[in-house]
């Protein structure tokens, strides 16, 4: 199918938010951009999260307001990378936008990211994030520590680079890509962690990613959430991610010149030790 040159299309994973599902869609309503088809995949939710999404989707103004609107259901619980990928397939726009359904868009993220993207030729965008944290306050501490890893991005000397120490971008609803990246690069992997870095340092292979440093997208902390829950598979599959991209940088041709890679050297091995990166460099 011939992707529409003008839509973007917005992307909603939905899993077990009921508190928050109603939000996240109305911040997508709430865009300043027009040509916006919405695609709504629930993730076999045991709350109420896919009967707020039926209502919200049957307003008429939501009808009128949407190029198209699809919203899917899982037979079973697949996980975030799976319903990514079926909402991804489902979509038509030229651009794709990820949105977890317990965060929000500002009102001016498709338009301003879709600006970025067209006025620097590039094909692939994040922002700054607001991190919203809900509950218990000691989880602004984690909210810091994700504040301080983009405020970071500047001391690398490309956006790629900040990109293989620190996933930046913080997650994969803070992504803005054009579709023939995923045509590229394939689907998200099957990962429960990190398939959003991984995603994003495979397509930092093909293309550069472009940091704007305006907040348009907000990230909510709160203690069902994912980022926290799954902790305990980081470490693994940081080592699955970091020794993919390194064999691909090395053994696979690589179409972005700005991507961390031995065209690099000496700063790219300089780079790897100072990161204590070298066992990584082991085929996966």
């Amino acid at each position: 199918m011939t992707a529409e040159p003008s839509l973007v299309s917005v992307v909603v994973p939905a899993y077990r938010h009921e508190a928050y599902v109603t939000g996240a869609l109305e911040s997508v309503y709430k865009q300043d951009y027009d040509a916006v088809e919405l695609i709504v995949v629930d993730d076999n939710s045991p709350d109420d999260t896919p009967h707020l999404i039926r209502d919200y989707l049957k307003r008429g103004d939501v009808k009128d307001r949407f190029r198209r609107i699809v919203f899917l259901e899982n037979e079973g619980n697949l996980g975030a990378h799976q319903t990514i990928n079926r909402g991804i397939n489902e979509s038509r726009g030229a651009y794709i936008n990820i949105l977890n359904s317990d965060d929000m868009f500002a009102p001016a993220r498709l338009s301003t990211l879709l600006g970025a993207c067209q006025e620097r030729m590039a094909e692939f965008a994040f922002s700054r994030v607001d991190v919203l944290v809900d509950g218990d306050p000691e989880l602004a501490t984690e909210a810091d520590y994700l504040g301080s890893i983009q405020d970071g991005i500047d001391f690398f000397p490309t956006v790629g680079y900040a990109l293989l120490r620190n996933q930046c971008a913080l997650t994969s609803g803070n992504f803005f890509f054009a579709r023939r990246v995923c045509e590229r690069v394939g689907d998200f992997s099957d990962l429960k962690y990190c398939h959003d870095w991984d995603f994003i340092l495979r397509s930092l292979l093909v293309t550069e990613p472009i940091y704007v440093p305006q907040t348009l997208y907000f990230y909510r902390i709160h203690p069902g959430n994912s980022f926290l829950r799954l902790q305990s598979v980081a470490e693994s599959e940081t080592e699955t991610v970091l020794r993919r991209y390194f064999f691909l940088c090395r053994n696979r041709p690589v179409t972005n010149p700005l991507a961390p890679s031995p065209a690099w050297d000496p700063f790219f091995t300089s780079f790897v030790h100072q990161s204590q990166y070298a066992h990584y460099l082991a085929k996966p």
